[in-house]
């Protein structure tokens, strides 16, 4: 049985991508490592070490990276050329369907999605994204509207974890996608440096796969890259801050660093942008540090094993009614406990409750887009 349903998922995804837009000079691929880019190298590691040194409590954490997601979310759809608002967002994430003139959006949302949990789930520290595995993201991104709401009950059946292993391999790497990755994982530096594999990355794949039905899986193949290294390992940093207006002015240099092959000036340009998020974020998070002073039961005393796991299951689950956890977590916490508990995380603003008496449930206060 087990193998049927295999060539199920096996034959559910498509190997179908659309033509590379631009043709890379693979064999005159080049940079310098100028005094500039060392220094920018040098100084996002600075700040990653801040970053992750800075005390934040458990729940905090989590919160911000579920607005983080949220912002993630939103800030992809929109670069599709798509208008979302974050309460869409959030009922997509919880399994609403929105009204029958919302369903592009909604669409658009659920791709978004499965591409952050493939990435949330699957990068981690030195463990750099694949041809293959940019070539599933890729997939994802061009093919969900083909598989429409079949895509997205695989993703719930597996519960938002690892849905791109269900398909590991059965995707074709288009041959400009492995000649990329073959001259990266050449190079000594760039090879090792997944600071620089993100920056590499965002210059080709924007350049070869420019397509809205491809941005969302090169933009997730640079996320995962950036989460195996150091300055997002928390899974905190925003997308494009800063970066917006200032990547429109130096697109001539990008478009002759495609025709020439000299990679320097993008790789500095890069770094510069993802420096000057990192610096950004981490000025929230030393905000959210300072607050933390005035709330000793999010740092001095850890949450117990039962918040935990309340925490948890409501993040995972989207949205969660209070007998829904009780029927999980089984017959060890009673009723009338889980309840209490319920109430005060809610009064912590750790949980969210919406509706009342039996209709009530529960999720994460998530903010809107992070300015």
């Amino acid at each position: 049985m087990a193998k049927k349903t295999d060539t199920k998922l096996e034959a559910h995804f498509s190997p179908w991508l659309p033509d590379p837009e631009a043709e890379l000079p693979y064999d005159k691929l080049h940079y310098e490592l100028t005094p500039t880019l060392a220094r920018r190298l040098a100084d996002i590691y600075y700040a990653s070490g801040r970053l992750e040194s800075l005390p934040l409590g458990h729940f905090t954490l989590e919160k911000l990276k579920a607005e983080a997601r949220v912002d993630r979310v939103y800030r992809m759809v929109r670069e599709v050329n798509v208008r979302v608002r974050t309460d869409e967002i959030r009922a997509v994430a919880s399994g609403d369907v929105l009204s029958r003139d919302k369903r592009e959006v909604q669409e658009w949302i659920r791709r978004a999605i499965v591409l952050l949990d493939g990435f949330e789930s699957t990068a981690g520290l030195n463990q750099t994204s694949t041809p293959e595995l940019c070539a599933a993201y890729l997939d994802v991104s061009a093919n969900a509207d083909q598989r429409g709401s079949t895509l997205w009950a695989h993703f719930v059946a597996a519960r938002r974890s690892r849905l791109l292993s269900l398909h590991h391999g059965s995707v074709v790497v288009p041959d400009c996608v492995k000649k990329l990755y073959d001259w990266m994982d050449g190079d000594d530096l760039i090879g090792s440096q997944p600071i620089l594999r993100g920056a590499v990355l965002t210059w080709g794949l924007f350049e070869m796969y420019p397509l809205r039905l491809t941005v969302m899986g090169a933009r997730a193949t640079v996320l995962h890259e950036l989460g195996c290294s150091r300055a997002d390992c928390r899974h905190l940093l925003g997308l494009g801050d800063h970066s917006a207006e200032r990547w429109a002015r130096v697109r001539g240099d990008v478009r002759e660093a495609t025709k020439t092959g000299d990679l320097t000036f993008v790789l500095e340009e890069l770094l510069y942008q993802l420096q000057a998020r990192l610096e950004h974020l981490l000025g929230r998070l030393q905000e959210y540090s300072s607050r933390e002073r005035a709330e000793p039961w999010l740092t001095v005393s850890p949450p117990d094993d039962l918040d935990r796991r309340i925490f948890s299951m409501v993040q995972s689950m989207g949205s969660a009614r209070t007998v829904q956890l009780h029927q999980a977590l089984g017959s060890e916490v009673p009723l009338r406990t889980l309840q209490r508990r319920m109430q005060k995380l809610s009064r912590r603003g750790l949980l969210e409750k919406h509706g009342s008496r039996k209709d009530a449930f529960y999720r994460l206060p998530l903010r809107g887009p992070i300015p």
